[in-house]
C-alpha cells in the first residue's frame, strides 16, 4: 500500500511501494539489476514503437494500438461490467455508524426516509452485510471491501448512503465513470473516498460527471453488454446523459432513458417514487424483465414487449422486500432479497431463474438491496438482446434515446 503522509504545512508526501505499481513484475524489489533489464528487453519486445537505433515509431500508437489493447498490461486487470455475463469482482462499503446517526430520523422526509422512517438496527445490518459477502465468495466472486470512518463529513455536513456502494461508480470495459449525485446534500463527500479506492485496486478513471449534469450510474440496470437502463428522473437528467452518451459509445454500448417515478413533497412510500431504475426493473437474464410499473411509465412496459420479455410483475404489496434490486452472478443466476416476495419469487423460478436469497431488511429500510450495495467491478461478456441488435432503438424504443450533447459552458 502507499505511504501517505501529510506535512503539518499542508504538503503530503506519497510512497509508492514496488507492488503498487499494476505493471510491475512479482517481488521486483528482490530481482537483480540482470533480472530487471532481462524484464525489460523481454517487454520491449511488444513495443511497436521501438526499434534498435532510431526514432520511436510514435503513430502506432496513434493508427495501430488502441486503449483497450494496453488496459490489461498498463493497468494489471481488463476492467468492466457490462451486460449479464458471469460476475467476477465487486466493491462492498460495510455500512458506518454515518448511516443511522440521530439528525437524519429527526427530520425523514428532509433526509429521504423513503420506505419506512424506521432506524436500521446496525447490528443486524453487518450480519446482513456479511452474508451478502459471503453469497458473493461462495459463487466464486472476488470481493473488495472498504471500510469508512464511522464520523464522514461532506459539504453539507454528514455524509450518509456510503453501504450504497453502488454509487462509487460505473466501471464500463475500459475503467470506472464518476457519478455526479443530485438526490440530496447528504449524498455529497462520498465521492472522492471512493475515487481513492478505486483508485487503489489500479481501476483508471475514465470520466467524471460535470457542469449541471447529474448521474448516478450505479443503479442502473445493464439490459445486455451494448444497452444500458438509465432513468430519467431525480438522479439523473437529460445533461448527465448526454453527457455520458459518448463515453459508452466508446465502449460500445447506448443508453436507454426510461421515467422513474419521483417526488415533489410527499417522500414516503408510495407517494415519494423511487431513484435509480434498479428500484423499479431487474433483468436477470437476457428474455426476463423484472418490474414494478407505477413507477416508471406504460412505454416502458410496451418497450420490453416489443422486445419480446417475459415481463414479471412485482406486486405493490411486495415492492417493500426489494427483490427486484438484484445482481447477476451469471446468466439466469441472481442475488437478491425474497422475504416478502413470494408470488414474484415464484414468478421468477417459473421463468427459470435461479434466486440465491439474501435477505437485506436493514439496508431496505435505508433505501435498497443488492445491487445498491454493490459497485460491481468485473465481468466477463455475456449474452446479447438479438433484437436489440437486430432493430434499432429508435424503432423499438425512440421515446427513451438520448439526444446529442449540445451543453452550451457558458452559462
Amino acid at each position: 500500500m502507499p505511504i501517505v503522509n501529510k506535512q503539518a504545512n499542508g504538503e503530503t508526501a506519497i510512497t509508492i511501494e514496488p507492488d503498487d505499481v499494476p505493471a510491475n513484475p512479482p517481488n521486483s524489489e528482490q530481482l537483480s539489476p540482470e533480472e530487471l533489464d532481462a524484464e525489460h528487453h523481454r517487454r520491449q519486445a511488444d513495443d511497436p514503437t521501438f526499434e534498435a537505433g532510431r526514432a520511436p515509431k510514435a503513430w502506432m500508437f496513434h493508427d495501430e494500438v488502441s486503449y483497450e489493447q494496453e488496459l490489461e498490461p498498463l493497468w494489471g486487470k481488463k476492467w468492466g461490467n457490462q451486460g449479464v455475463g458471469k460476475l467476477r469482482e465487486v466493491m462492498l462499503t460495510v455500512p458506518p455508524e454515518n448511516e443511522v446517526r440521530d439528525v437524519f430520523y429527526e427530520d425523514t422526509a428532509a433526509y429521504m426516509e423513503q420506505w419506512e422512517p424506521e432506524r436500521p438496527d446496525l447490528d443486524l445490518w453487518h450480519k446482513q452485510y456479511e452474508v451478502m459477502k459471503k453469497n458473493y465468495r461462495d459463487h466464486g466472486v472476488l470481493v473488495h471491501e472498504v471500510t469508512v470512518p464511522d464520523a464522514v463529513f461532506g459539504p453539507y455536513g454528514y455524509t450518509r448512503w456510503f453501504w450504497a456502494a453502488t454509487d462509487a461508480a460505473w466501471v464500463l470495459n475500459g475503467g470506472a465513470i464518476m457519478p455526479r449525485a443530485g438526490f440530496f446534500g447528504a449524498q455529497k463527500g462520498r465521492e472522492p473516498v471512493w475515487q481513492k479506492a478505486l483508485a487503489l485496486l489500479d481501476v483508471p478513471i475514465i470520466y467524471t460527471v460535470r457542469g449541471k449534469g447529474v448521474a448516478e450510474l450505479g443503479g442502473q440496470v445493464w439490459l445486455d453488454s451494448h444497452h444500458m437502463l438509465v432513468s430519467d428522473g431525480v438522479v439523473q437528467n437529460l445533461e448527465g446523459a448526454r453527457q455520458l452518451k459518448q463515453v459508452f459509445e466508446m465502449s460500445d454500448a447506448k443508453l436507454i432513458q426510461i421515467p422513474v417515478a419521483g417526488f415533489y413533497e410527499e417522500t414516503a412510500f408510495p407517494s415519494g417514487g423511487t431513484s435509480h431504475v434498479d428500484m423499479v426493473v431487474g433483468i436477470p437474464d437476457i428474455g426476463v424483465a423484472v418490474i414494478y410499473p407505477p413507477y416508471t411509465s406504460f412505454a416502458t412496459v410496451k418497450f420490453f414487449t416489443r422486445l419480446g420479455y417475459k415481463i414479471i410483475e412485482v406486486p405493490s404489496d411486495e415492492y417493500l422486500s426489494g427483490i427486484y434490486n438484484m445482481v447477476v452472478l451469471e446468466p439466469g443466476v441472481v442475488m437478491c432479497p425474497t422475504d416478502g416476495a413470494p408470488r414474484t419469487l415464484k414468478a421468477m423460478q417459473d421463468a427459470g431463474v435461479t434466486v440465491v436469497p439474501t435477505e437485506m431488511s436493514e439496508s431496505m429500510k435505508a433505501g435498497g438491496a443488492v445491487h445498491c450495495s454493490t459497485c460491481q467491478l468485473k465481468r466477463d461478456p455475456g449474452p446479447i438482446c438479438e433484437q436489440l441488435m437486430e432493430t434499432p432503438l429508435e424503432k423499438i424504443g425512440r421515446e427513451f434515446l438520448v439526444p446529442e450533447w449540445e451543453k452550451d459552458w457558458s452559462d
